[in-house]
Formats: C-alpha cells, sequence, structure tokens
C-alpha cells in the first residue's frame, strides 16, 4: 500500500532496496499500467477488495491524467503535468493491458476504455499494409510518426491483445493478436 500515491495520483514507482522514495513526482506511463494491471490480477485471484480498490485508483489517474485531450496517453509525467508527451506504441499496449486487466476485476469503465484504445489504435498507430502498428507518434500531431519499426511494441501489442480477448470476448482483439502473431 506504500505505493499509492494519494496526494498527487497514480503510485510511487521509484523506491530504492530499503523502500526509501527517491523520486515520488515521475509518473512513467508503463509503470501506471503495470501497477492497475497488477492489483487487478491480485484481486482476481485474492478477491480482497482492497485489490480493487487501488487498480481504480490508478485507472482513474490514468483516465484523467496520463490521457490528454487528443485522446492519446502521455508517456512521462511530472506529478499532474506532462514531461514527455510522445504517444508510444508500447506505452498504449500497456494502457490496452491494464484497461483489460482491470475489466477482468470488474472494475467500471474498464471495457469502455479497452475499447476507446483500440479504436485510438486503429485510427493512429495501426499500418494496414505493413500489418503492424508504427513505434512513436510525436505529441500534439498525430502524422509525425517515427519512421523506426520495432518488434517490441508489436509483441506488447500482442500481448495485450490476447488479454482484452480474455477480458471481453470480443474477437477483434484476438484476431488482432493472431495477425500481430
Amino acid at each position: 500500500p506504500d505505493c499509492i500515491d494519494r496526494e498527487f495520483g497514480s503510485y510511487i514507482n521509484q523506491v530504492r532496496d530499503d523502500g526509501t522514495i527517491f523520486d515520488r513526482m515521475t509518473k512513467h506511463l508503463v509503470g501506471t499500467c503495470r501497477f492497475i494491471y497488477n492489483y487487478s490480477l491480485s484481486f482476481v485471484v485474492l478477491d480482497e477488495p482492497k485489490y480493487r480498490e487501488a487498480a481504480e485508483h490508478g485507472l482513474s489517474f490514468l483516465k484523467e491524467t496520463h490521457r490528454q485531450v487528443d485522446g492519446g496517453f502521455a508517456w512521462i509525467l511530472q506529478g499532474r503535468e506532462v514531461d514527455d508527451g510522445t504517444r508510444h506504441c508500447y506505452g498504449h499496449a500497456f494502457v490496452l493491458l491494464a484497461a483489460a486487466g482491470a475489466a477482468k476485476a470488474g472494475v467500471e469503465g474498464a471495457r469502455a476504455l479497452a475499447s476507446e484504445v483500440y479504436d485510438l489504435l486503429e485510427a493512429h498507430f495501426w499500418e494496414p499494409e505493413a500489418q503492424l502498428y508504427v513505434d512513436e507518434i510525436k505529441a500534439g500531431d498525430w502524422n509525425a510518426v517515427d519512421p523506426y519499426r520495432g518488434q517490441n511494441a508489436n509483441m506488447h501489442m500482442c500481448e495485450a491483445m490476447l488479454s482484452a480477448f480474455e477480458a471481453t470476448g470480443e474477437e477483434k482483439y484476438i484476431d488482432r493478436a493472431h495477425l500481430l502473431a
């Protein structure tokens, strides 16, 4: 419970081996999403309400603070302010994974978030001719697509699509996972 940041939101990721906090302000998209996913699955396995509450806490921050007005999710925040607004496919894969995990835990609005993220990915990250997702898009300009393509983002997207299918039973997720694989 010490990682739950009740002052700024989300979670505290940067701790030393002895548990002391060395950076309370940095909120990394992947870290936020991993905590949501871990707390969600902890609730599914252990059926303790405190874990679903912790997942709800993170999902609220994800939707209200990491998500930007253009629908994309900021990569790094300092507290509640955007430090790096780059739209990374890798990060959006973790948003889908977090939404899927939260949907499995019955967190309200999680299934809808998964569908919204899928639509965002289709609109901005998916390259039909390559049958892959693009890696990176500059903040504020969905047309500023970096030419680099890598396997890591697509591998994590495949994982997220599988999890979204498990959570929702919707064929679009398993179809995309199969195509990516």
